[in-house]
């Protein structure tokens, strides 16, 4: 038998979960109409926590959740909410026990769980009547660069979450975040047409070596001393994936040196790495990295801010501390201590 419930978890002022409703609704005649009263009950139950007991849903709950479960005696695994549970007993539809989401905001899930409901009743040649069909753009997907199939259409059961403005890429941020969002396109394109210069510079791959076709800290330690000049100057933008006439080329010369499932995993893991091998911890104070998957091909961007401090690039071969500035179009190694000193007290006297 097909069942929808409504479960909610409480966190009460000592901080432990009580639980406030587990309610059942069956209708061995029509199915939906079951679900219609678990969602009528779900928004009433909504309302009656907001309107007559005064509490603040969104912070008191992880707001809105929804789930489908394939056996109702496996509980509602999280640990606050309320949502909307969908159990099935004696079909063996799913081989996961559950999947479900936590919190309204994380649409992603929300979306997954509605499309399987639909794919559920599908499979089993239930009669659905009037399905609504919803454009969606996965966030999780879209921020991890899986954006070749976004946003996605696909059909659901009537629902009261609201998906009317989730087609559109980058909903989930606010208008200020949008706002920083377009100027930071907008330093990129202007990046790609002025050329290299003093705060700009392209590197085709982070640890490739194109010479030996394998990964070389020598080209690690390259990406190092440009972020080091960076440091020690009025800061810059690094592109990985980008070859020194400004044609973006991508990452799948280091993504073939990886073994892993999720190349844009691995290659993150290596710029840690990297920085981990040549900077003390505290240059994280000044990096921002990702991905950008704008154009044909998605490329690394290193965007260094300028440092408040002498910066030195360890060089662990030679056990030794060095020190880059940056030049018109390059990274300059300072090895003579009382030019060293000098750069440093009008460097960062006059910042």
């Amino acid at each position: 038998m097909i069942k929808y419930r409504v479960k909610g978890n409480f966190l009460s002022e000592n901080r432990k979960y009580q639980e406030i409703c587990s309610e059942y609704f069956t209708d061995d005649k029509n199915v939906f109409a079951a679900r219609k009263k678990a969602y009528n009950y779900f928004n009433s139950f909504i309302k009656l926590l907001v309107e007559d007991f005064k509490i603040d849903f969104n912070k008191t709950f992880q707001n809105e959740t929804s789930i489908i479960v394939n056996n109702e005696t496996i509980d509602l695994k999280f640990n606050y909410g309320l949502a909307i549970q969908f159990t099935f007993d004696e079909i063996e539809f799913y081989e996961i026990d559950y999947f479900g989401i936590y919190d309204s905001n994380f649409y992603d899930a929300i979306a997954l769980g509605l499309s399987m409901e639909m794919e559920f009743y599908k499979e089993s040649k239930f009669d659905i009547e009037n399905p609504k069909t919803i454009t969606y753009c996965n966030k999780q997907e879209w921020e991890e660069g899986y954006t070749e199939d976004e946003p996605t259409t696909f059909d659901i059961l009537e629902t009261s979450f609201d998906f009317s403005d989730k087609s559109d890429a980058y909903w989930w941020l606010t208008f200020k975040e949008k706002e920083d969002l377009i100027k930071e396109k907008d330093l990129i394109k202007s990046s790609f047409k002025q050329g290299e210069n003093s705060f700009v510079e392209y590197k085709p791959a982070l640890l490739y070596n194109f010479k030996t076709n394998s990964a070389s800290i020598g080209v690690k330690n390259i990406i190092a001393k440009v972020i080091c000049s960076f440091l020690n100057s009025n800061g810059g933008i690094l592109f990985i994936g980008v070859n020194n006439e400004g044609e973006i080329v991508g990452l799948d010369d280091d993504f073939s040196l990886s073994n892993k499932e999720d190349k844009f995993d691995f290659f993150r893991l290596e710029f840690e790495n990297l920085l981990f091998q040549f900077f003390d911890k505290s240059v994280y104070n000044y990096i921002i990295a990702d991905f950008n998957f704008d154009y044909e091909k998605p490329f690394f961007s290193i965007k260094v801010k300028p440092s408040d401090v002498p910066f030195f690039l360890l060089n662990k071969r030679d056990e030794k501390k060095e020190f880059y500035i940056r030049t018109i179009t390059s990274s300059v190694l300072i090895e003579d201590l009382q030019e060293l000193v000098n750069y440093c007290l009008i460097h960062w006297n006059k910042n």
